[in-house]
């Protein structure tokens, strides 16, 4: 009985602090357009905006399960192919109520084919019925080149 009873309790320690450091990514195709642009999915699973002319505005959910003690950082992984446009995003909490609380925003730096880290803070909000998502800006092509959202993690 002992025996069971400590493994019991290793077992859920080991698994209390795995998931202390746990974070869930989701593939830049969970976000949705929520006006202008051209939303794209490519075969990585990457979101794109393939318009020349307009900057896409997307919403990128987050599935939360401790909505009282939220994450420390959100990271969104993005591509910036624009020479004056950067890929810019703030994260977002929102009740049954009226309000938005949204943290500070964030921006790629400059152009690049590699990926760039655009990290956020989320802000908190300590409520039953309460939704998390990053809001996204994606600027329009440049000479054909497209900017876009890989990966995001919470």
């Amino acid at each position: 009985m002992t025996t069971k009873l400590i493994a019991a309790a290793l077992t859920l320690a080991a698994l209390s602090s795995s998931a202390a450091f746990a974070s869930d990514a989701y593939p830049g195709a969970m976000c949705q357009q929520i006006s202008g642009g051209t939303r794209a999915i490519d075969t990585d699973g990457h979101v794109e905006n393939t318009s020349s002319s307009s900057t896409l505005v997307l919403l990128c959910p987050i599935v939360d399960s401790a909505v009282t003690s939220p994450s420390s950082a959100t990271d969104l992984f993005v591509t910036d192919l624009h020479y004056s446009s950067n890929v810019t995003c703030d994260s977002r909490v929102k009740n049954v109520g009226p309000s938005v609380i949204a943290s500070a925003a964030s921006s790629s730096s400059g152009t690049s084919s590699s990926y760039q880290t655009i990290t956020l803070s989320p802000p908190a909000m300590a409520y039953s019925f309460t939704h998390r998502f990053n809001y996204c800006t994606v600027p329009a092509t440049y000479s054909g080149n497209k900017s876009e959202i890989r990966t995001y993690r919470y």
